[in-house]
């Protein structure tokens, strides 16, 4: 029950935005439900980065939430170090109970690649494409 209300809501203020014509200012923040779990435009995200080598690894699923057939998601992540790197992949067939798993790797930044801290997880942000 409180899932639908919240699918209802999200779904109405993405039409708002749509109609008014003001994508940018409707973003919402990832809303931080406990260690690695992210609740963003109404999808949990279960996620977390790590680096191997050149590269920064990104692992994880998205389950409930508005149904899409493409979800694209940007995860911008954030090291012991402060630096930064975005992280951008698609999910395919999206919403209701179900689940689905993110997999992304994205080489490093040239002056990340000697470092290898612990990756955090700071924003995710998450477009319907369909």
């Amino acid at each position: 029950m409180r899932w639908n209300f919240a699918r209802k809501t999200v779904m109405l203020g993405l039409a708002v935005c749509l109609i008014m014509g003001l994508p940018l200012l409707c973003h919402a923040e990832a809303k931080k439900i406990s260690r690695g779990i992210f609740e963003v435009d109404g999808y949990k995200v279960d996620a977390s980065g790590h680096q191997q080598g050149d590269d920064i690894c990104l692992r994880g699923r998205v389950t409930f939430g508005p149904d899409c057939d493409r979800l694209r998601m940007k995860f911008r992540m954030v090291n012991q170090v402060g630096h930064t790197q975005t992280v951008t992949t698609i999910v395919e067939d999206v919403g209701g109970s179900g689940s689905r798993t993110i997999r992304e790797d994205v080489k490093c930044k040239k002056e990340i690649k000697k470092v290898r801290p612990k990756w955090v997880i700071e924003d995710i942000s998450v477009t319907c494409l369909d």
